[in-house]
């Protein structure tokens, strides 16, 4: 009974109850344990039923069997209060007659052997032991269910990670975690920890050492060369990314900076298609894209990145013809803003000069010239400042000229013996010519004879036009392109 001291002729139930040692782990020490207690009764009982269901008191230790928080040590034993009798191993251990054999091994003994014989062979066995005789085998095989019965297979399995965890407590004498002190027990339970960890790590190990064989095989093979051998770099590169991150969590996706680049041109094209593609391949996120836009270093002035780039496609030109290039120019309103960008660690919104448009024209045809191009001509629109811009520019060649005493009547300008020739755009000169013919006609001569245009003449074949339905001539005028109130200007 668990709360009834097992040694003989001591039935002490009001003080604490110790367990018997595991057979299964120290079977040295729990065969003391049976020796000292005296009890004939316990030669019957299988040693898991002891380890199970017998309990020694406390009565029978000393003081020093105990250790920090009152556990008793894994080296303790009875010594107190012991029965005076001679000890049961000496008539187990000397051959004894009996009606049917003869017993050659000690009974604790033969139990520890059924003990190991069933872990290792995952088999059962039984065996009653009396005080005079042992049972024939036929009498075994009757009380095979109701005597101890040996552990299978499974069970050892189940026991063997609880005894390494014993085996870390048996370094510093102790039995149970409880036992140990508060300090102890934070650096027992780091060692569980990382003890788990590091099984964990070597399993993910032993799968990526599965994982790149199987994948060094497949690329071995002749389809895989093949099929690579189809692909450009820009392609190869995709599919590379959409084999390595299509497994992994979102979290876990890792991109190369071209990957990025490619994602960007992608993200910026249009932003409800990159959701889209999103869903079908494994693209960086729109948060990882903006990121690496918000990296590109954008100052006011020249970017010296956009020039290294024009050097070094200017390298590749062969003819000098596709040196020749045109600047592009045009202006916006910006309204006053301050604001901190936290990657520069400034605030942005100041005016950090205030050249001219003309002076800024100058200096990026110098920085284009450096970097291997050719600057012929420059395109803007009508706009005031444009036009006081290239007027200008224009007045400082014709200036120059005349302080050589040369004569200038091209409407073009130089900037360091480079002539260029100013341009406006076709669509803004329509578009300046029909602002024009809304205020004021047009007069011209046909046959001889002075004629003039007007406004009014486009309106009312308009208005005559849209009064035919399918058989309109001009489908496509609208209220917004001929009625003065409606056109923007």
């Amino acid at each position: 009974m668990v709360g009834v001291c097992v040694v003989k002729h001591c039935y002490g139930t009001k003080t604490s109850m110790h367990r018997f040692p595991n057979p299964e782990k120290d079977m040295e020490m729990f065969k003391k344990w049976v020796e000292l207690c005296g009890s004939s009764e316990l030669l019957n009982i299988a040693p898991t039923t002891i380890y199970k269901n017998r309990r020694i008191c406390r009565v029978h230790f000393e003081d020093t069997d105990f250790g920090p928080n009152n556990h008793l040590l894994r080296t303790a034993y009875p010594k107190l209060q012991l029965p005076n009798m001679p000890s049961c191993s000496k008539s187990l251990d000397e051959p004894e007659a009996s009606s049917t054999k003869n017993v050659h091994t000690d009974v604790l003994s033969t139990l520890a052997e059924g003990e190991s014989s069933a872990l290792q062979e995952s088999s059962t066995l039984a065996i009653t032991v009396t005080h005079t005789d042992v049972l024939s085998a036929e009498t075994e095989d009757a009380h095979h269910d109701t005597q101890f019965t040996g552990l299978s297979t499974n069970r050892k399995r189940k026991h063997s990670s609880r005894g390494k965890e014993c085996g870390i407590l048996s370094d510093v004498n102790v039995s149970r975690v409880t036992a140990l002190s508060p300090k102890a027990k934070y650096f027992y339970n780091k060692l569980k920890y990382y003890k788990k960890k590091h099984a964990a790590n070597k399993k993910n190990v032993y799968s990526l050492k599965q994982r790149l064989q199987n994948a060094t095989k497949y690329a071995s093979t002749e389809q895989f060369r093949t099929f690579c051998s189809t692909l450009d770099e820009v392609q190869m590169r995709f599919f590379k990314s959409q084999i390595l991150n299509s497994r992994r969590k979102p979290s876990g996706r890792r991109f190369t900076l071209q990957d990025k680049v490619l994602a960007l041109a992608l993200y910026k094209q249009s932003g409800n298609g990159y959701k889209l593609l999103s869903k079908l391949f494994t693209l960086p996120s729109p948060k990882t894209v903006i990121r690496l836009l918000k990296k590109v270093p954008v100052h006011p002035g020249i970017n010296q990145s956009v020039l290294d780039v024009l050097s070094a496609e200017a390298k590749a030109f062969t003819s000098p013809l596709d040196k020749y290039c045109v600047l592009v120019f045009d202006e916006m309103s910006i309204l006053p803003h301050l604001a901190w960008n936290e990657e520069d660690d400034a605030v942005v919104g100041f005016e950090r000069d205030n050249h001219l448009i003309a002076n800024h024209a100058q200096e990026i045809v110098r920085k284009t010239k450096e970097a291997g191009l050719e600057i012929i001509a420059t395109v803007c629109d009508q706009g005031t400042n444009n036009v006081s811009a290239i007027t200008t520019l224009v007045k400082d060649t014709h200036a120059a000229y005349q302080r050589r005493g040369e004569e200038f009547t091209d409407f073009v300008f130089e900037i360091d013996d480079m002539t260029i020739i100013p341009l406006f755009d076709v669509p803004h000169l329509m578009k300046g010519i029909r602002n024009n013919f809304l205020t004021a006609n047009v007069e011209f001569k046909k046959d001889g004879r002075k004629m003039e245009a007007k406004w009014e003449h486009i309106m009312t074949a308009w208005k005559i036009d849209s009064t035919l339905g399918s058989l309109r001539a001009m489908p496509k005028l609208t209220s917004a392109h001929v009625d003065p109130m409606y056109i923007k200007k």
